[in-house]
């Protein structure tokens, strides 16, 4: 099995463990109709972003239009950040999984 499949795998472990042990975040004790209103709104995006794509205008991450609400200067500034913020992200969860396969450890047991 390749180590990032075994690393993914201790992290999700540890994930379940931890979420059993707080009984409120149980799914099933979500009504239905809550149930019904995630997937309708989840359907509902899905649908919008697909009809987006199909439009002359379309630019891949310009959803529904937001790219033309704000075009100065600061905007491009703060759009750059967020793609940094993003990329460093990445490299941290590949370094959380790089150490899991290393070590057999998950992340939250280092910090507790």
């Amino acid at each position: 099995m390749p180590w990032f499949l075994l690393a993914f795998r201790a992290i999700l472990a540890h994930a379940v463990v931890f979420f059993e042990t707080i009984p409120d975040l149980s799914i099933s004790q979500v009504p239905k109709a809550g149930l019904l209103q995630i997937l309708a709104f989840i359907g509902f995006m899905e649908v919008m972003g697909q009809l987006n794509m199909q439009r002359a205008d379309y630019e891949p991450g310009n959803f529904l239009g937001s790219g033309q609400w704000e075009t100065s200067e600061s905007w491009d500034d703060y759009q750059t950040r967020e793609l940094n913020n993003g990329r460093l992200a990445m490299f941290a969860s590949i370094g959380m999984l790089a150490h899991a396969a290393l070590t057999g450890k998950g992340p939250l047991e280092l910090i507790f």
